[in-house]
This record gives C-alpha cells, structure tokens and sequence, in this order.
C-alpha cells in the first residue's frame, strides 16, 4: 500500500502540469483533475495496510543464515511475524541436546523466548543467579529452562560446530535447516529476519 501511494502521490504534480499545458481548455479541466485525485487519495487512504493475498495485513519476511566472513546469505526460509523457530545443538562437552526458541518479532528481528537445556555444562547458566534479572529460571522433570520476556535480538550469532554438534534450526513448517548442509565447521553464522528474502527464495525439495 504504501508504494501504492508513493505512485499515487507524484500525480498531483503531473495533473498540475497537464492542466497548465492544457490551459487554453479552461480551468475546468484542472479542477476535474484535482477531484479525482483526492478521490483516489482517500479510497487508498481508507484501504488500511498492505494486505497478503489472503486479505490479512502483511507479516511475511525470511530467516535468513549469513555467513560473516564471506558476508553472503548462504540460505533462507519463509517466515512471518509470530512464528517461532528453535535453534538445536549438543553440547561439545556434555553432549546434552540445547534447544534456544525465538520468535519473529517484527519483519527485522528475532526475540529470544526460551533457553532449554538438561545438563550443567561450560557456557551454560547453573542456577537462577546467572540469568538476566527479568528471565525466570525453571528446573522440573531433570531439566532447565530460562524464560525470557521476548527479548529482541536483532542477530544470532552461531559458531557451526561439528557434525557431533549439529547446529540445525527447527522451522515451523517442521523443516530443520542444517547448518552444516551450508557452510563448512567452525564458521561464524549469523540468523537474522530479512524484510524480504534475496532471490529466489530457497524451499525444502518436494518429496516424490
């Protein structure tokens, strides 16, 4: 809507020179022009927010997974603003699963919602005292949680690990995008919500 309206806009100017080329017709011309254009003006006005397809206000944007080094986008997946995706790995010292759960806040940014885990290990919280004082920390059923209160992110830094690590993301479609299956071990990645996904966007290959 809002490119509908940067279009829109500019032909004010264009009906002001029309009708002072056309000036010889009389100003009635002119002031025809001015009333349909406030016309148009105000039905957009009145359409409200861009709109999907489907009639509903425009959340769609893309995960996207840069590559730092090489400053390029190495893949990206659909998304919209609501969805949550969960980055999973083992630790490289406890070999425990951790699960970090995001949202998609806005068409810009992640949230960190939750971080999951089941055993102490190096750079992982022991207990309530080392997590931001507005997380709660929870233990039941032989596991932690930290929950966080959507805690913007504009990027999430991922250092891949090996194949034991196995970084990958859970996408809310069920897909899990394999970091490894993009960059090699040891790259420095980064998640982060893209506006709109480089072209082509890259999707699952349908099952035969």
């Amino acid at each position: 809507m809002r490119e509908a309206l940067r279009r829109v806009r500019p032909t004010r100017a264009v009906a002001q020179g029309a009708a002072a080329r056309l000036g010889v017709v009389g100003a009635g011309v002119a002031g025809v022009l001015a009333l349909v254009l406030v016309v148009v003006l105000a039905a957009l006005a009145l359409a409200g927010p861009a709109t999907s397809p489907r009639g509903e206000a425009a959340t769609g944007a893309a995960l996207i997974v840069r590559d730092v080094g090489a400053d390029e986008v190495v893949a990206a997946r659909e998304v919209h603003v609501g969805d949550e995706v969960e980055l999973r790995h083992r630790h490289s010292v406890t070999r425990r699963p951790i699960r970090e759960r995001f949202s998609v806040l806005d068409r810009e940014r992640l949230a960190l919602e939750e971080l999951w885990f089941d055993a102490h290990g190096p750079n992982l919280p022991a207990g309530p005292d080392q997590v931001p004082p507005q997380a709660e920390w929870t233990a039941e059923d032989g596991a932690y949680r930290v929950i966080h209160p959507s805690t913007p992110q504009p990027s999430v830094p991922v250092a891949t690990g090996s194949a034991d690590v196995d970084h990958r993301v859970l996408l809310p479609n069920g897909e899990e995008l394999v970091l490894l299956e993009h960059v090699e071990a040891g790259t420095l990645v980064e998640l982060a919500i893209a506006p709109e996904p480089p072209q082509p966007l890259e999707r699952p290959e349908p099952e035969p």
